[in-house]
């Protein structure tokens, strides 16, 4: 075997150590900091009746968010686009950001308790059963038994 593909090999089994160590100091940071944040987020968690009016995937400058929330969110979360939803709290109109579990099961047009942190939906309780599609009565007959 040559010498050359000898260096090769060995250049290559350590840069795949390299990533491996990489990889798992990098997973244990950024789990550390997810839990800070969760931390953080259940502690100043509140629960607030919420008509929910609408919700779209839309990226953050299109979703009327405050000016201070677009100046402090990351610059990768600028071309993203997030789970809001539009909601009526008390007298007023208001923007969250969901979390992406609440998007996908809040019901629209229901009034909701909801968990909020800042801006940040974190979970979702109906007030009253909704009528959903699945639930909504059914047409009883059909047509041609109406005419005959």
């Amino acid at each position: 075997m040559p010498i050359w593909a000898i260096i090769i090999i060995c250049i290559g089994l350590a840069v795949v150590a390299a990533m491996i160590i990489f990889n798992f100091t990098l997973k244990k940071k950024f789990e550390r900091r997810a839990d800070e944040q969760q931390k953080l987020i259940d502690e100043t968690k509140e629960t607030v009746t919420m008509l929910i009016i609408d919700k779209k995937r839309m990226k953050l400058r299109d979703a009327g968010l405050p000016k201070m929330v677009l100046e402090e969110a990351p610059k990768r979360y600028a071309r993203k686009t997030m789970p809001i939803i539009k909601a009526k709290v008390g007298p007023r109109i208001m923007t969250f950001v969901a979390n992406k579990d609440v998007f996908k099961t809040i019901p629209i047009k229901t009034n909701v308790k909801a968990e909020v942190s800042g801006i940040y939906v974190t979970g979702f309780v109906p007030l009253k059963a909704s009528k959903t599609a699945d639930t909504a009565p059914k047409k009883k007959g059909n047509i041609l038994g109406k005419l005959l």
